[in-house]
């Protein structure tokens, strides 16, 4: 199935806003972009179907300063327990659930993609 069948078969054709957040290595907040797709088909051809997006609203919220300074310390092996790691990620999860209403306070969401906050990225070696 193509991703503009798959699109069309599961919001019905129906435009639809996305919000997609992030965070990195840099530790300082969560980024977010709410984009509406739509998908166009031509009843005649498939292959004149498109699946068109654009950018509706753009946020940012900075990390609080002791959150900020939690991450930090989860950076350091061996400098945070698990259960402290486990409140961290509760935090980080409030976060970006803040982003995601204060976005809803002016746009309709239908879906929220969340790439979570990055601690470690070691990629592998060949």
């Amino acid at each position: 199935m193509t991703v503009h069948a798959h699109y069309a078969q599961y919001w019905q054709g129906r435009p639809v806003n996305i919000l997609g957040l992030m965070s990195g290595t840099s530790l300082d907040g969560v980024d977010g972009v709410l984009v509406r797709l739509e998908h166009t088909s031509n009843t005649s051809s498939q292959s004149t179907d498109t699946l068109s997006w654009h950018v509706l609203a753009r946020a940012s919220l900075p990390y609080p300063d002791d959150l900020q300074a939690a991450l930090h310390q989860a950076l350091r092996i061996n400098s945070i327990t698990l259960a402290d790691l486990s409140q961290v990620n509760a935090r980080v999860g409030n976060h970006y659930a803040q982003l995601v209403k204060h976005v809803q306070a002016e746009h309709q969401v239908d879906a929220v993609c969340v790439s979570g906050q990055t601690l470690y990225h070691v990629p592998v070696v060949d």
